[in-house]
């Protein structure tokens, strides 16, 4: 066992800050973070996807929903979901996000 610092995990997306935390065939655990005022744009993941936010507060929006989440609060996205994250806060909203592979 070594504990490692998330920031000495290699950056894989840099506008969001991505760093790939722990990987096996099937899942994906990724750290991301959103600035103040910065948005993912709206995209789809063939995976199922869980997130948990680590701290501050953003909303989640699907095709026909918004969900308005803060820290310590998770949700579940079922594959094929039509997504984006915003971070309409004057903060850092930090995710975990688990990428399920089927």
């Amino acid at each position: 066992m070594k504990p490692i610092h998330i920031n000495d995990i290699e950056v894989f997306r840099p506008e969001l800050n991505a760093r790939k935390v722990f990987s096996m065939p099937q899942v994906d655990v990724i750290s991301l973070e959103l600035q103040a005022g910065q948005s993912m744009p709206m995209h789809i993941n063939e995976q199922n996807m869980h997130f948990i936010v680590l701290e501050g507060q953003g909303n989640l929006e699907t095709e026909n929903q918004t969900f308005d989440l803060q820290i310590h609060c998770t949700i579940r996205v079922p594959k094929g979901i039509t997504r984006a994250w915003h971070n309409r806060s004057q903060s850092v909203l930090k995710l975990l996000a688990i990428k399920q592979f089927e």
